[in-house]
Formats: C-alpha cells, structure tokens, sequence
C-alpha cells in the first residue's frame, strides 16, 4: 500500500467491505490484481483502484455494446483474426499465468471492434469477451443488455431520419435530447445504436 507492506498494525490493511464503502466495485480490485503478474508486488494506491475501476467500466461498457450490437451483420470476416487473439489469450495464460498479457490481448480486441465494428460479428466478439472472462473473473457474462425505453428508440429512429435527409442541425438536437435522457447514440454502418451512459 503506497510503497509499504500491508499491515493492520500500521492501518493499511483494507477489506472488500471498506472499498465498498469508499464506493469502490469489489471487482475493481480484483481487476487491479490482474494488471501484475502474480509472482510481483502490487503497489496498491487509492488512484490505481480508481484506473481499475474506470478499466472495468470501460470493459462492461464493451460488453453492453456488444449486447445491443449482437444482431448486426459484420461485411468482412475477421473469424481469424479473433483466432488470433484467442490463441494470443491462451498462450499468456498459459505463459506462467502472465494476466498483465492476457488483459492487454483483451483490450486489444476492444480497440480493434470499435476501431472498425463493421468488420466484426459482434455475437462472435462477445462469445470470445466471455471466454476470456471464464479465466479473468471480472463477472462480465452477468451484464444484461440495456432496453431503452420506446419514448428514445423513437427519437433514435426519427435522429435517423434526420441524418438520412441531412438536417444535421435537427439530427444534433436531438441526440441532445437522448443524451439528457441517460443514453448516448453511436452510429454505425449498420445503423444507430443506443447505450447508456
């Protein structure tokens, strides 16, 4: 803890209970654990929990994403390059349990879906999410996609329009208006897809 030893005489000794009550997800923590490698020493810090949590945030973001995308259509195939990073997953796994490795392959299929989601079957990028998390235990597989109420799939559809005609002005107000409502509107090739903030 900040560069010396766990201890409760010297009152740096934290129990999942009192990060809960800091406001801290448990699985921040064990996410924390993950980004070093088992045979060293994690230098827990309150700002290194704090990046934990915002990692995992950004991890279920991936995985909501994912749900609301799960019927689209990918126009190439990229069946090898997820191939690619699950053999990339095992052999860090398998490589003295080197999870630092295994979380970056992790992110790395995370940058390569959003950089060009169009290319991907998000049903096969979820699939490959979830077997990564059978060994990372961050309970990303308990994520529920997020049904947005009628009232903003309704302005979704009619931002479409909007975008369709080029009333880019109408287009704007609008998604203003979903995002006041708690969501935010990615577009994509396939069409617009809403996720909460």
């Amino acid at each position: 803890v900040a560069d010396s030893k766990m201890a409760k005489s010297a009152e740096t000794f934290f129990t999942l209970q009192e990060l809960e009550k800091k406001g801290f997800d448990p699985l921040s923590y064990r996410y924390l654990t993950l980004t070093t490698h088992y045979r060293s020493r994690i230098n827990f810090t309150w700002e290194s929990l704090a990046g934990a949590q915002q990692s995992l945030d950004r991890l279920r973001g991936f995985i909501r994403s994912l749900l609301s995308a799960r019927r689209l259509r990918a126009k190439g195939d990229k069946q090898k390059t997820l191939g690619k990073y699950k053999t990339e997953f095992e052999n860090a796994v398998f490589d003295d349990l080197d999870t630092p490795k295994a979380l970056s392959v992790f992110w790395s299929v995370m940058h390569a879906y959003n950089s060009d989601a169009s290319r991907f079957n998000p049903s096969a990028v979820l699939k490959l999410a979830y077997l990564f998390d059978t060994i990372l235990g961050l309970g990303l597989s308990n994520i529920k996609k997020i049904i947005p109420p009628a009232d903003i799939k309704k302005l979704a559809a009619m931002r479409e329009l909007c975008r369709q005609e080029k009333r880019w002005k109408e287009a704007d107000e609008i998604r203003l208006k979903i995002e006041k409502a708690g969501f935010r509107v990615r577009d994509t090739e396939t069409g617009p897809i809403l996720e909460k903030i």
